[in-house]
């Protein structure tokens, strides 16, 4: 292919659960490079759908940490790390360190909506984008 990986890109988060599950796995079985998805919390489904391209062997996903999660942005990582703590899916990091990070983010996610340079509607699920299919 001349690839060194693909990235599944669901710019409007509307790639559902199953279906990505069934993307990844025929992508996994039919080429040998890294396959990444970066989706996005607009519709609500991102970890779910997440979760699902996991199961169905994923190499690499995006999260964002969550005072800057979900909305417009990417799932967040903290519920992510947790559930799959214990399972084959282990990502190796630690809630309780990422609660140090999101603690030090809160605070500038406060200031930014504060200030304006953050519109808090972004942070928000939006499912008029599962019937339109537009965010």
């Amino acid at each position: 292919m001349g690839a060194d990986s693909i990235c599944i890109k669901d710019m409007a988060g509307l790639l559902k659960p199953y279906d990505a599950f069934e993307l990844v796995k025929t992508l996994k079985e039919t080429i040998s490079i890294p396959v990444q998805l970066h989706t996005h919390y607009t519709s609500g489904l991102a970890s779910m759908t997440v979760l699902k391209a996991i199961e169905a062997g994923v190499d690499i996903v995006d999260t964002a940490i969550s005072p800057f999660a979900m909305g417009t942005s990417q799932p967040p990582t903290e519920p992510l790390v947790a559930t799959l703590s214990g399972t084959p899916y282990d990502t190796g990091l630690h809630v309780s360190k990422l609660d140090e990070v999101c603690k030090y983010f809160s605070p500038l996610r406060d200031q930014y909506i504060e200030s304006g340079l953050l519109d808090t509607k972004v942070l928000k699920v939006d499912v008029n984008a599962l019937m339109y299919q537009v965010p």
